[in-house]
């Protein structure tokens, strides 16, 4: 208590959030980085003790019925003694969150829908309501909360919408450029002439065909999947959904108009040889493997990289584009018992790493371009080591590959993109040190190293209790991504969404996720909402859904797309449908 200097009040439901959740609420600076608080709930009322900031917004979970349960931020607050309305802050700040993404769209060129705007325009009529139900309020009343929900529902359609047409948009444009693009590049040969991307798309929107981009626009209409607005006198738990959605018979959950550039969506896979049952599932859905590859079992069994031989081959042979790692992978359970006979001692630890190093890259490096270089580099460290430690060893290894295999592409991976990692254990850190710095603070750092870092896979184990990434609203998602491509290199997004709060015994982590609403039906919305605007930004070059069986031993629970008796999830149709659209073959 002695860091929180300020305390602000909220009057809240009084179960809205479990103690674990409440570990998670954090102060947004004005850098949008994530400062620790203290959140206590007592009966209707949630107090947050924070250190003094000019910036009072505060990120707090809260579950909105059809769309689960999702780090919200508030709108920004003043000190004041009086208590303010947790949903109706939540609500203000999801709508305004909404408003400014769209006018920031509209001056690029972008045209929100019709819809779009009588959607948000209802969220405020609701938000309004509310506002005026609490006036002079001071005792909780659910019955302000019931139409702030009703408020955070329409937002969430609007972001949904708005998205769309964004999605629709960057699409559009990227097929009216690509013939001006060819046209470029054979000049370019031709004449020796100097070309740029950004020119070609000026000169083809001066011979924009109108007539051409209304059929597309019409082909791209499709049928909405929510329903309409419960009236006012409705009870709190109605639907925004006609009917339950059947995502298995529905194309139209991916709104796009053709393919992208060549990008992927893959896998992580083992050893292991896929069982026949599943391969057609398999080539369905993705058209990249990242084989990982596990020290541990090397060194118990040298022969199993003849079975690394076979999947690695088999993966090749069928067209699929692969990449290793990662090498070194600072979870426990994926480091070798040798290593710890060496805790703290940094320089053995690095030459046992290039040994393997070695070993690998030179067994593989005809047959894989991509390795990844470490994992977990900035939350685990039971190596004794500090995170300048395992982040000056990532940089070696990177130059380690380098020189066994020069053309290689080399990428390491991180955890907690949003930057969770400051936060408390054990949703945060445990290491007092490394929650110093956010997670884009690291990648700043391994980027300015003199061994050439050529990309990023940023790793989202979506709504799980340890060292995890708290859901966000989907604009959210977008506007994360924007801030990382900043650093101008690939982005590799490694995806693991749960389908289930049950236990799962083959996984290696046993805590459930935090929410226990997650099912097969919110995977498959949320890959089908989220992956979409994640695909079009320009610098992610593809997504890796981590798991694919929950019947073969994996790391989070209930991740797969394949359950543990065998049965397909709804998520792997609303992937292969993603392939289909979005994906082109790599030449």
């Amino acid at each position: 208590m002695n860091n929180f200097m300020e305390t602000i009040r909220f009057f809240s439901p009084k179960d809205f959030a479990t103690f674990e959740m409440l570990q998670t609420v954090h102060l947004v600076a004005l850098d949008r980085s994530l400062v620790p608080v203290q959140a206590e709930l007592d009966e209707n009322q949630l107090a947050i003790h924070y250190p003094q900031s000019e910036n009072l917004r505060f990120g707090i979970p809260w579950t909105i019925p059809n769309f689960g349960n999702k780090m919200l931020t508030t709108g920004t607050l003043a000190p004041t003694q009086n208590p303010y309305w947790l949903s109706i802050e939540l609500a203000r700040g999801l709508c305004a969150s909404i408003r400014n993404q769209a006018s920031d769209w509209e001056t690029l060129g972008l045209v929100p829908s019709e819809e779009f705007w009588n959607t948000i325009q209802d969220a405020g009529r609701y938000l309004f309501h509310a506002i005026k139900l609490s006036y002079n309020q001071e005792e909780y009343d659910p019955e302000i909360d019931k139409y702030a929900n009703y408020s955070m529902q329409l937002c969430m359609k609007a972001s949904i919408l708005l998205a769309r047409t964004y999605i629709e948009r960057i699409l559009l444009l990227r097929k009216l450029a690509q013939p001006a693009t060819e046209a470029a590049i054979a000049l370019k040969k031709e004449l020796d002439l100097e070309y740029t991307t950004e020119k070609s798309l000026i000169e083809q929107e001066d011979n924009f065909d109108e007539d051409r981009v209304s059929q597309m626009l019409m082909e791209m209409e499709t049928s909405d999947t929510l329903g309409t607005m419960p009236d006012s006198g409705n009870t709190q738990d109605s639907s925004l959904y006609d009917a339950p959605l059947d995502i298995s018979d529905d194309d139209t959950a991916i709104h796009i108009v053709e393919a992208v550039p060549p990008k992927y969506i893959g896998v992580h896979l083992d050893y292991n040889i896929l069982e026949k049952e599943t391969k057609d599932i398999f080539f369905q859905t993705f058209n990249h493997v990242n084989i990982s590859v596990s020290w541990p079992r090397i060194l118990q069994r040298p022969e199993i990289l003849n079975e690394y031989d076979q999947q690695i081959d088999w993966c090749v042979s069928n067209g699929f584009s692969v990449t290793a790692g990662p090498i070194l992978n600072f979870f426990p359970a994926h480091l070798p018992d040798m290593l710890t006979r060496y805790i703290g001692n940094y320089e053995v630890i690095c030459d046992k790493v290039r040994d393997y190093v070695s070993l690998l890259v030179k067994r593989y490096r005809n047959r894989v371009s991509t390795w990844v270089a470490t994992s977990r580099v900035n939350t685990y460290f039971p190596l004794g080591l500090s995170l300048l430690q395992q982040l000056d060893l990532t940089i070696k290894i990177v130059g380690w590959i380098h020189e066994f295999q020069p053309t290689a592409e080399v990428l390491t991976s991180l955890d907690m993109p949003w930057g969770d990692n400051v936060l408390p254990p054990p949703y945060g850190v445990e290491d007092e040190d490394s929650r110093e710095y956010p997670t884009i603070i690291c990648a700043d750092y391994l980027l300015r190293s003199r061994n050439k870092i050529n990309g990023f896979q940023l790793e989202f184990n979506i709504g799980y209790r340890n060292l995890a990434t708290y859901d966000r609203p989907l604009l959210e998602w977008s506007r994360l991504i924007d801030r990382w491509s900043h650093f101008g290199v690939p982005l590799y997004l490694q995806i693991r969404v749960p389908s289930s709060s049950a236990p799962d015994r083959k996984a290696i982590v046993s805590e459930p996720p935090l929410w226990n609403g997650w099912t097969m039906r919110y995977q498959a919305l949320w890959a089908s909402y989220v992956l979409p605007i994640l695909l079009v930004k320009p610098n992610v070059y593809g997504v890796d859904w981590c798991v694919f069986r929950d019947y073969r031993t994996h790391d989070y629970p209930n991740a797969g797309l394949i359950t543990g008796d065998g049965r397909v999830k709804k998520a792997q149709v609303v992937l292969a449908e993603i392939l289909k659209y979005f994906m082109t073959e790599a030449d």
